[in-house]
């Protein structure tokens, strides 16, 4: 433990990780209402006597693979647009739409590859692999019929065991259908087939924190029977606290934890890492240090929290500090802690580091080599390796059915290196594949017509998506932003933006709004940063100094004074950093021009 807290020092006295802060407080922004939760498994299915989950995270985030306690394990990826008025996806595309959604994020977060996973050991002692009748009825049935598909299903004799209920929501989970799943839970609620146990509650918990948001979930755990807010209900609160980056909720969350003399493990230590890594990177270390005062040994989520918090501070040194630490526990450097490394050392610009390690990761996950290609695939195309996508995507191609989160990943990758054709052709290869396509897989095209501004071909794909009847989602809104900022027609973006929200009810991306801000601040347009800024506020995306630079940028550019601003940041607690106060210098010198001006006038 020591040597792991020794590896954080250099985040409380590191000069140059403000600009990765400023960029995860931005990400934190998005996430706080939009952020994805956990999911459920079941740890085992045996006599019918387990709950209706155990909680994991999301099946596109390939976990950790070991874990030393039976608890609770959660996922935090940051989503795109998020509905304020939460609608089921049309029934046509909800089933393909759950399969890939990290697709959506060419910058994948490292966040994704730190999600736990139970481990072989204490997982499922009996694998869910096939889909059983009451989850076909789920499936196939439309979301407002949910109900009575499931009375008829009852009164065709079937029986509604607590294992029936656990696999079901186990395939639905890993499909990431959580706005059905809650249909089927409130289902449950109505009809008490059995007994609920706390598991039950986190579970439902959950779900209603995923699709109402936490002022509903708050109310629910008001109402969960005193007796079953257990260590699994508080750990479902503080983890999603965690990941909405509500610091005071969470840290409330886990004194009372403690207070109620739960056992705490490395599992409610980890949710406060996760929080310090986008928050305040300097209360790492303080997080480790009671971690060893009270004797909890840190696991591989640990390790990869910390991993991800180096690397996304450009500590290199300390991210392979952590990895030596890894070996030294004997804890296995896996398929998973070698794509995190790979990630950083390519945004590090280690190429040959990143090469080093990606060659290593070929060489692991033989039994699931799949997986494996997935990974390396976006990674290769990342470095601009032709050659090595080329090879990978042959190795694709030698499968006899590819799946179409597979096909999305090559689309993706071609996309990268800016090989348009190939990008095209397999994403044709896709659609006469015979798959049900939702707008998620158009999406991935979308972004690589966004990526390399080409306006025509995007619009003429989102006309393609609309005959062939596929919903206009919220990722497919910010990818038409994106269209057309590229291509240099902001005031379009920005009518498409205030369209999306006003008419359609949709949260845009943080970085969507940020990235018309910083536009109109290039342009020295101070009336439209200042209204993108607001606009900014009145959706929920509370003021960073990422805001506030690029708004005085717009300020500078202009060469007018901002009269207020210095108010304005002090109301909004930002303190000031050097290019701050680089800015503030700029603009005050506009004020002292005016004066002469007017003298000289």
């Amino acid at each position: 433990m020591w040597a792991l807290r020794r590896t954080t020092n250099l985040l409380r006295a590191h000069g140059k990780y403000h600009h990765a802060l400023k960029a995860s407080a931005g990400r934190l922004q998005n996430w706080k209402d939009n952020a994805t939760h956990s999911s459920f498994t079941c740890k085992s299915i045996e006599n019918d006597v387990v709950g209706l989950g155990e909680i994991i995270g999301p099946a596109t985030a390939r976990g950790i693979s070991h874990f030393h306690y039976q608890y609770p394990k959660f996922a935090k990826v940051g989503r795109g647009f998020a509905t304020q008025a939460e609608t089921e996806d049309k029934d046509s595309a909800v089933a393909s739409e759950d399969e890939f959604s990290e697709l959506e994020h060419p910058d994948k977060s490292a966040e994704a590859h730190i999600d736990p996973y139970l481990s072989e050991a204490e997982g499922e002692k009996e694998e869910v692999h096939n889909a059983t009748p009451l989850y076909q009825t789920v499936l196939n049935s439309s979301y407002f019929d949910l109900p009575s598909s499931l009375e008829q299903w009852l009164a065709d004799g079937n029986v509604l065991t607590r294992r029936e209920v656990v696999i079901t929501f186990v395939h639905l989970r890993r499909r990431r259908m959580y706005r059905r799943l809650l249909k089927v839970s409130d289902w449950l609620e109505v009809k008490k087939p059995f007994k609920m146990n706390e598991r039950d509650y986190a579970s439902r918990l959950d779900l209603i924190i995923r699709t109402l948001g936490i002022v509903k979930a708050d109310k629910y755990f008001a109402s969960i029977p005193s007796d079953m807010r257990g260590q699994r209900v508080y750990g479902t609160l503080l983890a999603n606290y965690s990941s909405a980056g509500n610091a005071q909720k969470a840290e409330e969350t886990f004194k009372k934890m403690k207070a109620e003399g739960f056992s705490l493990i490395a599992y409610e230590y980890n949710q406060l890492l996760v929080l310090y890594k986008r928050l305040d990177k300097r209360k790492i270390q303080d997080v480790l240090k009671m971690m060893e005062d009270e004797g909890v040994k840190p696991n591989i989520f640990t390790y990869k929290i910390l991993i991800d918090a180096k690397g996304f501070s450009g500590d290199i040194g300390g991210m392979e500090q952590v990895v030596e630490n890894m070996k030294s526990e004997d804890i296995e450097i896996d398929s998973d802690t070698l794509e995190l490394l790979a990630r950083h050392y390519i945004r590090a610009g280690l190429a040959e580091k990143a090469e080093i390690v990606l060659k290593e990761l070929e060489n692991v996950s033989l039994t699931d080599n799949r997986s494996c290609l997935k990974m390396l695939l976006p990674l290769y195309a990342d470095l601009g390796k032709h050659t090595e996508v080329e090879r990978i995507w042959k190795d694709f191609d030698a499968f006899p059915n590819l799946r179409s989160d597979e096909y999305v990943t090559g689309v993706a990758a071609w996309g990268k290196l800016g090989q348009l054709e190939k990008a095209e052709m397999t994403f044709e290869k896709l659609l006469n594949s015979g798959k049900k396509l939702s707008a998620k897989h158009y999406n991935v095209l979308l972004n690589v017509y966004a990526d390399q501004h080409l306006l025509l071909k995007g619009k003429e794909l989102v006309k393609r998506m609309s005959d062939n009847g596929c919903a206009i989602g919220p990722h497919t809104w910010d990818a038409l932003i994106r269209l057309h900022v590229n291509a240099g027609e902001l005031e379009k973006a920005d009518s498409i933006l205030l369209k999306a929200f006003y008419q359609r009810q949709l949260k845009p991306k943080y970085w969507t709004m940020a990235t018309i801000l910083e536009k109109y601040a290039e342009r020295g347009d101070v009336a439209n940063a200042e209204k993108i800024f607001d606009r900014m506020r009145q959706v929920g995306y509370t003021s960073s100094r990422g805001t506030f630079v690029s708004l005085l940028k717009s300020y500078v550019k202009a060469r007018v004074p901002a009269y207020g601003i210095r108010e304005r940041m002090k109301a909004d607690k930002i303190d000031l950093n050097w290019r701050l106060n680089s800015l503030l210098q700029q603009v005050d010198a506009f004020k002292n021009e005016n004066t002469l001006e007017g003298i000289l006038d």
